[in-house]
């Protein structure tokens, strides 16, 4: 039942690369608007997931924001992945309960994360393929686990990392990478036109 519920909630998330790509091709990532667009959309999708969670315990749940969190920040920069942060974080502080420091802790540990593998992408340490996908997902998934020591009582942190932890190591790493896959074909798709587009503008003013 555990497994069933989560995987569920980790699949709808799927439905956040479409959208997101169908934003991001109106409104560019790289513009202002897009990135503010971009944050708004990952922190309202992360809202829902902590809206329909599986829950461990009263106070005690778990979604797909730290998938939602990282891969925003991931691929669209500080900003985005700061909006959607802040959104996400506010609204678990308002649900409340005992998973509140480890939970807001996730949504902290997933967008630094996320922030970290930007720079490093950028700056050529890293080259974004499947594999880096499924490496940050990992790590991402990891640090959740570790944030689960931060829950009041060291039994129920036990409980926590004994019961969902192979399940969270095992699942949340594969939909990081089918979501980080479908959202980064599109980008490559978009800038593969762009340079289309630009070599048909060079030629046709070569040619007059």
């Amino acid at each position: 039942m555990i497994i069933i519920d989560l995987i569920y909630n980790l699949f709808a998330l799927l439905s956040l690369s479409v959208v997101s790509n169908f934003l991001d091709q109106k409104y560019d990532r790289k513009t202002l608007t897009g990135q503010i667009l971009q944050g708004l959309l990952f922190g309202i999708i992360g809202i829902i997931g902590m809206a329909y969670p599986y829950v461990f315990e009263k106070g005690i749940i778990f979604d797909g924001r730290s998938i939602v969190l990282s891969l925003s920040s991931l691929f669209f920069g500080p900003l985005t992945g700061a909006i959607s942060a802040s959104l996400t974080f506010f609204y678990r502080i308002y649900l409340g309960g005992e998973g509140t420091i480890p939970g807001v802790l996730v949504i902290v540990s997933s967008f630094l994360w996320g922030y970290f593998f930007y720079k490093k992408i950028e700056k050529k340490f890293f080259k974004l393929n499947n594999l880096t996908l499924y490496l940050f997902g990992i790590i991402v998934h990891i640090t959740m686990i570790v944030m689960m020591a931060f829950l009041p009582k060291l039994s129920m942190s036990s409980k926590v990392i004994e019961q969902l932890g192979p399940t969270v190591i095992i699942f949340y790493p594969i939909i990081t990478l089918a979501i980080g896959r479908i959202i980064l074909n599109f980008l490559n798709y978009i800038e593969n036109v762009n340079a289309l587009k630009n070599s048909e503008e060079l030629f046709k003013n070569h040619i007059l």
